[in-house]
């Protein structure tokens, strides 16, 4: 009869909407208090202060952290990306124990053992740059809190590992990594790159091709 029928749910949006949007947030709340208690029950015995070391042989540790790491995953790829960019990520890493001033720019999504983490003021973490607190040494994992010092610049694909410093006001480039033995006494201003980390401040040629490879921690 050429008429046309229009379905209409039995609920208006608005009033789902306003039903769902609280369940969620309890939902996403209780999610994060719940991954925050099992974030302190699988770290707190590492002091930040001085590296401690988990030895692999440790059982119940390896499920445990494990574990954990599987859940920081789904975080940096579900919840972070809404998130950076944006004060939230901040509020966001400060909720899981990460010291982060407030005014740094975080622009990554990854960021392992938050707890571990000290990001100064005026800092810009940009596109994943990869974060974390922990790094394997012969064998063994080691646990140890990682700087970033005011004003620093975390290019994209950087990598920082536990125990790292990066120094105030410098840049640190793409896929470059401080290693061990970096200095603490660059110059504001300085521009590392490479794996582990050089002074190429006024060479830019040759860090545009150290920026394209990457290897393992330094």
């Amino acid at each position: 009869d050429g008429t046309v029928t229009v379905w209409r749910p039995p609920v208006p949006r608005t009033v789902a909407l306003l039903l769902v949007g609280p369940i969620a947030l309890v939902a996403f709340a209780s999610m994060a208090v719940v991954f925050r208690a099992w974030q302190w029950a699988v770290l707190r015995d590492f002091s930040g202060a001085q590296a401690d070391v988990a030895p692999t042989s440790a059982m119940w540790f390896n499920f445990a952290y494990m574990d954990y790491q599987e859940s920081v995953v789904i975080v940096n790829k579900f919840v972070m990306p809404l998130l950076r960019g944006s004060r939230l990520a901040n509020l966001y890493l400060r909720f899981f124990g990460a010291d982060v001033a407030a005014n740094a720019f975080v622009n990554s999504s990854y960021f392992y053992d938050p707890p571990l983490l000290k990001i100064g003021a005026d800092t810009v973490i940009d596109d994943k740059s990869v974060n974390v607190g922990h790094v394997l040494e012969n064998g063994r994992l080691v646990f140890s809190e990682k700087h970033v010092g005011r004003g620093a610049i975390l290019h994209p694909l950087s990598i920082t590992w536990a125990g790292d410093s990066v120094p105030t006001d410098v840049i640190l480039g793409p896929r470059g990594q401080l290693g061990r033995d970096a200095s603490s006494d660059y110059a504001p201003g300085t521009y590392l790159q490479g794996c582990p980390a050089q002074d190429f401040t006024l060479d830019y040629s040759n860090a545009l091709k150290m920026s394209r490879s990457v290897g393992p921690p330094c």
